[in-house]
């Protein structure tokens, strides 16, 4: 795989992972519920490969406890976040990850980013923040802080991830990796998930069940692909891949959900979009020469 085939993959992860906010909103679940289920439809996903597979890795325990467990950390960071926070700033907080990733590279690897790459950083972020512009406010500082953080756990987990992928040739050690971070995840939610004033999982109707089944699903399936291409990105060009992902979240809202999309989506949209597709063209360039 080259680094064109792995942008393309990531892209259409970003777009399944779009889908998830309206899906989420259909399903109309508890948070720790929502992402309690997404652990375990990812976990079983994951399981389910191992098996056809028949290839569970352990080459590089460490690496992958690490990675795991930052991957765990990011997904309980980014819930609690929505909890504290709008939407908008859980987001774009989140988004401080490709700095890290950028920052640890060139500190511990030595490796500088393009300046290409740095100009499609930047126009990625600024259609993510022109998406959300009229979400963002100042409040939410505890919200705040979990956002940053999972920003910090996600740049982690990449980083140690690529680390993995320098060591082996096949992809079955970030996904063992992850398959532990959903084990960890599962642990830490259940509790959350069976308190006695949370609503159950019974209590759910078909059309919410049906919702869910579907969010867990779409949520999932990423995963897979994440695994095969994260080794070929550098941490800081996967968030202009991303960016995707927010512009499909505010496209499915507003086809599921009726939410009419601002002016500044389809701005945001078109700034995003470049940045995802000259990616790929630099990719092909590169390629070649």
């Amino acid at each position: 795989m080259d680094s064109r085939q792995a942008s393309i993959i990531m892209i259409i992860g970003a777009i399944l992972w779009g889908t998830n906010p309206a899906l989420i909103k259909l399903a109309s679940w508890t948070p720790f519920g929502t992402a309690w289920t997404r652990a375990l439809f990812c976990a079983g996903l994951l399981l389910l490969y191992f098996l056809y597979q028949i290839k569970f890795s352990l080459k590089s325990i460490k690496l992958q406890l690490l990675s795991a467990i930052f991957l765990a950390a990011n997904s309980i960071l980014f819930v609690s976040a929505s909890l504290y926070t709008t939407p908008a700033n859980a987001v774009v907080l989140m988004f401080v990850f490709p700095w890290i990733t950028m920052g640890l590279d060139f500190l511990i690897e030595k490796k500088i980013p393009s300046r290409g790459d740095t100009l499609r950083l930047l126009l990625g972020f600024t259609g993510i923040v022109v998406i959300v512009w009229n979400g963002l406010n100042q409040s939410g500082a505890l919200g705040n802080t979990f956002a940053l953080l999972a920003g910090v756990a996600i740049a982690l987990h990449i980083f140690f991830s690529q680390r993995l992928g320098e060591r082996h040739e096949s992809n079955q050690e970030v996904l063992s990796s992850i398959m532990f971070a959903w084990i960890i995840t599962i642990i830490g939610l259940t509790p959350f998930v069976l308190q006695a004033d949370a609503p159950s999982i019974i209590s759910l109707n078909k059309s919410q069940l049906f919702y869910l089944f579907l969010f867990g699903l779409l949520s999932a399936i990423p995963w897979l692909l994440w695994a095969k291409a994260i080794t070929y990105i550098p941490g800081h060009v996967v968030a202009s891949l991303l960016g995707v992902e927010v512009f499909m979240a505010a496209l499915c809202g507003w086809l599921l959900l009726g939410e009419l999309p601002y002016i500044e989506t389809w701005v945001g949209g078109i700034f995003i979009l470049i940045a995802a597709t000259t990616q790929i063209l630099s990719s092909v360039s590169e390629k070649k020469h």
